[in-house]
C-alpha cells in the first residue's frame, strides 16, 4: 500500500517484458540508470562474461551504477556451513556449469572481470555469510 511504501515509485500498469541476448542487448548506449546481474556471471562460459558486463556499461547513463550480485573469491577457502553448500549445489549443477564456476573464482571474481575492463568495484555488500556479494561499480 503506499502507506507502507510512501516514496515507492508508481508502477505501471503494463511492463514490457523483452528477452535478449546478454552480449548485445537492443537498448541504445545511456539508456538506464542501474543495471544489474543476478548469480549468472559464475554459471556462464568465461567467454560471454565480459562482453554481459560491456554491455551492462554501455547501456548505463552517466553516473549511473552496474550492480553485480555474484559469489566472492573467498568462497574458495571457506569451511563454513555456507561455503560448503554452495560448492555442492555448484558441483550437482553440473560438469560444465561447475568448470564455469571454478573459472569464474579462479580468475578473480567480479573484481578480477572488472579489472580486465579497466573498472574497478566501488562498493561491496557482502551477503550469503560472506560467500557472495552485490559489487557495485558507478560509472
Amino acid at each position: 500500500s503506499d502507506k507502507m511504501f510512501p516514496s515507492a515509485p508508481d508502477i505501471p500498469e503494463e511492463l514490457t517484458i523483452q528477452v535478449a541476448d546478454g552480449t548485445n542487448l537492443p537498448f541504445p548506449d545511456d539508456s538506464f540508470d542501474l543495471t544489474l546481474i543476478s548469480l549468472a556471471l559464475h554459471e556462464m562460459a568465461a567467454e560471454k562474461r565480459l562482453p554481459i558486463i560491456k554491455e551492462l556499461i554501455r547501456t548505463l547513463r552517466p553516473g549511473g551504477a552496474v550492480l553485480i550480485l555474484d559469489y566472492d573469491t573467498v568462497i574458495k577457502n571457506g569451511s563454513g556451513l555456507t561455503s560448503w553448500l554452495i560448492k555442492a549445489i555448484e558441483w550437482l549443477a553440473g560438469k560444465e556449469h561447475h568448470a564455469n564456476f571454478r573459472d569464474f573464482l579462479r580468475n578473480g571474481g567480479v573484481p578480477g572481470l572488472l579489472a580486465m575492463l579497466g573498472y574497478r568495484v566501488s562498493r561491496c555488500f557482502p551477503v550469503l555469510n560472506g560467500m557472495a556479494a552485490i559489487f557495485e561499480v558507478a560509472i
